[in-house]
């Protein structure tokens, strides 16, 4: 038996023409698209300029060395300030100098580091027009703002602010301030820089404007009242040992006027109280000191007493001055911590010093001061044991001629003569008002 089949009709694959056109620019562009991101894969994309430079397939190494081949800075940049007198700023002045490989990495970055439509935008406007990047470029801005200050002091007619003034005579015055001249450093700093990176030799030209001090005559005047009670006051400022006052030109300095909302008050400029604070800080500040004693054949030749460490608690000094500063109270205590130092203890049982004397024996004859300093030699150092009594005419020795004493003048029977050991008995008395003292 034959059987039929019946064979399925397939139908012929059509599309029109525009979905065609639309698929091959679809692969062009897809070919190009690919075709662009490897060839620019290590490179600048096209449109990047680094001023006239045209960076588009430039490798980063390929555009440093050409930047450090091409590019030309100003050595010199000449500026005027107002009517002040011209002057040069040299590339060194302030260690100016253009970074290749930081620029170079800018160029770089075009394209690719931006979000995806920045990124797009980029790619496709680099193929038409420039996308322009600076110079990158370093300097030492302290440098450059020294140099600025410098041509303001030399060139410019400073701002006077009115200020208070003391003297003994005239007590508390007011001093007239006088309007002045201000420049936009802003601008001047950019011209400055623009100059050398791009090359430029016009003499750059600083305006100058008028302006008028901040506060008025009639300003001080409102709180001269207060502060001629700050001037009036006597700070005493003290720690464990020492004192310190305030001297009226110290308080001016510390207080100053403060404009809020057209009212002007007094209040303590912090760094300049800081500044006083830490000049005492520098005087009570010290470091704890362990005993020293050192003894040779039975007479001590160096003695220093063990002395507590000090140290200014800045911070908590600070507010206790301010507050007392403004509430007019005195004496102000600083807030000072004491160190202790470490225990030493010797054989010998010599703790502190326990009384000091002094004498002066400037003009004496050359004799006299020969025996006072053999004498002072003998007795220096000697050591006394606990119970024990001091003998100043054993620690000295005979006074003779045979005993290395010379001749001097001394009283004897009531009469100034020569005679042996002369200046001996100043010793003797230094001595005994150290016992007592």
């Amino acid at each position: 038996m034959i059987k039929k089949v019946k064979s399925h009709k397939f139908k012929k694959f059509q599309i029109s023409p525009v979905k065609l056109s639309i698929l091959i620019l679809y692969l062009i562009l897809m070919i190009l698209f690919i075709f662009y991101h490897l060839f620019y894969a290590k490179k600048i994309i096209p449109g990047v300029y680094v001023g006239d430079i045209n960076t588009g397939g430039l490798t980063v190494s390929e555009l440093v060395q050409r930047l450090s081949d091409e590019v030309e800075t100003a050595d010199v940049v000449k500026v005027k300030v107002g009517n002040g007198d011209e002057f040069d700023i040299n590339k060194s002045d302030i260690d100016f100098r253009i970074l290749p490989v930081e620029t170079a990495k800018n160029a770089f970055k075009i394209g690719r580091s931006q979000n995806l439509v920045t990124q797009a935008s980029n790619k496709f406007f680099g193929l038409f027009k420039k996308n322009t990047i600076n110079l990158s470029y370093d300097y030492n801005r302290d440098k450059l703002a020294n140099i600025i200050q410098t041509s303001k002091s030399s060139s410019l007619i400073p701002i006077a602010e009115p200020k208070f003034e003391y003297d003994s005579k005239n007590g508390l015055t007011i001093v007239q301030g006088q309007s002045g001249e201000l420049i936009d450093e802003s601008f001047m700093i950019q011209e400055i820089l623009d100059s050398f990176v791009n090359n430029k030799n016009e003499v750059i030209l600083v305006e100058t404007r008028m302006a008028e001090p901040n506060f008025t005559v009639l300003d001080l005047d409102f709180v001269k009242d207060e502060m001629d009670e700050f001037v009036s006051t006597k700070y005493e400022i003290k720690t464990e040992d020492k004192t310190w006052v305030l001297t009226p030109n110290e308080i001016l300095n510390i207080f100053k006027p403060k404009k809020t909302d057209s009212r002007v008050s007094l209040v303590i400029d912090d760094q300049e109280l800081k500044n006083y604070l830490m000049k005492i800080v520098l005087q009570v500040d010290r470091n704890p000191r362990g005993q020293i004693l050192n003894v040779e054949n039975n007479r001590a030749v160096e003695f220093v007493s063990s002395q507590n460490g000090l140290k200014v608690k800045v911070e908590e000094s600070f507010e206790v001055l301010e507050n007392s500063l403004l509430a007019k109270v005195s004496p102000i205590e600083l807030v000072v911590e004491k160190i202790e130092s470490l225990q030493s203890e010797n054989k010998f049982g010599i703790d502190d010093v326990i009384g000091v004397g002094y004498s002066k024996f400037v003009g004496s004859i050359a004799g006299r001061v020969f025996n006072i300093e053999l004498a002072s030699s003998r007795v220096n150092g000697v050591m006394v044991a606990p119970g024990d009594i001091f003998s100043f005419n054993e620690s000295i020795g005979e006074i003779s001629r045979k005993t290395g004493y010379t001749s001097a003048w001394i009283i004897s029977k009531g009469r100034t003569v020569l005679g042996d050991g002369g200046g001996v008995c100043q010793v003797s008395t230094t001595v005994f008002r150290s016992a007592l003292d």
